[in-house]
Parts: C-alpha cells; sequence; structure tokens
C-alpha cells in the first residue's frame, strides 16, 4: 500500500469519524427531548396529591362502587403509563454510554492537525510524481541505448582497424606523445 493510498483511506477515515460524531450529537439531542417531554409528561408528588384529594371527594359524593372502580382503573391506566425509575435509569444508562463513544474536544482538536498533516503529506506525493516524470523523460530509451552500443562497437572495430594499418609500434609512440612528461 503506498502513501497515496494510505493518505486517501486516513481521510477516509476522519471523513467517517466525523460522521458519526455528527450522527451521535443528534441522537444525544433526540434523547434531550426524549427526556424533557417525559419529565413533562411525569405526574409529580403534587398532582398525585390532586388526583388522591379528587378521588376522596369521588368517594365522598358518589359512594357507589362502580363508580370507585372507573376511578381506580383510571388510576392504574395513569400509573401503567408512566415512566419508572428502572425505564429512567435505562434511558440514563444509554446517555451515559453515548457520552462515552463520543469523541472528546481534544479529539475534535486534533482533527485540523490531522488535516494539515495528509495535506502536507499530499504536497510531498505530488512532489515526488512529478520528479519521477523528469527522471522517466530524461532517461535514455532501449533503442537509444542499442544504438549507441552499436557506435561504440563500430567505434571499437575501426581502432582496431586502424591499430592494424598503423602498427603496434607507431601506435605505442602516438601515444607517448600524448602523455605529458
Amino acid at each position: 500500500m503506498n502513501e497515496r493510498q494510505l493518505l486517501e483511506l486516513l481521510l477516509a477515515k476522519i471523513a467517517n469519524i466525523e460522521a458519526g460524531f455528527q450522527s451521535i450529537q443528534s441522537e444525544q439531542q433526540s434523547m434531550k427531548e426524549d427526556i424533557a417531554r417525559i419529565k413533562k409528561d411525569m405526574a409529580t408528588k403534587e398532582d398525585v396529591a390532586r388526583v388522591e384529594v379528587r378521588i376522596n371527594k369521588i368517594e365522598e359524593d358518589f359512594a357507589t362502587k362502580a363508580d370507585i372502580a372507573a376511578v381506580e382503573a383510571r388510576i392504574t391506566k395513569v400509573e401503567t403509563d408512566m415512566a419508572t425509575k428502572a425505564d429512567i435509569a435505562g434511558i440514563e444508562a444509554r446517555i451515559s454510554k453515548l457520552e462515552t463513544d463520543m469523541a472528546t474536544k481534544a479529539d475534535i482538536a486534533e482533527l485540523p492537525y490531522i488535516r494539515q498533516a495528509v495535506l502536507d503529506n499530499s504536497k510531498d506525493i505530488a512532489r515526488l510524481e512529478v520528479s519521477i516524470a523528469e527522471i522517466k523523460a530524461n532517461m535514455a530509451t532501449k533503442e537509444e541505448l542499442a544504438a549507441l552500443r552499436h557506435d561504440v562497437k563500430q567505434i571499437m572495430e575501426n581502432q582496431k582497424s586502424i591499430y592494424e594499418i598503423i602498427g603496434e609500434h607507431e601506435v605505442a609512440l602516438r601515444s607517448l606523445r600524448r602523455k605529458p612528461v
């Protein structure tokens, strides 16, 4: 896996982390709204006391068993519709889990540095790619090397011919003249 792929993978993971963080934030906001709605809908002790007073008044006003049974049924329904402490504890546990899974301010603060490091590495990769392209442009092709080899062989053959024509002694004298003493 080359650096470019690693950087692209890193960018993808950062984008996934940001998306996950936003999703968690929206879920947390939704849960806060749900909790507020539950608290609003839940009866307080004062409400229950008022209901008990009303029930007592009803019992005094309507001393019939049918009326009392109906009121008790309504109270039972209210009690079953109310959230229990266990329900609220479960919701609080879910919120606590979300809070532990959320990215911290330190994690979020590191994102610009990570992003800058990725950008710096991308610039380095681009510079290396340009250098590689320049090197490839300046390299001799196989055909050019083959032609050069052919020319060198031809020069060597010509050298041998000259050596044979002039003679070994004459070539040695010419070589000595070229060397400074």
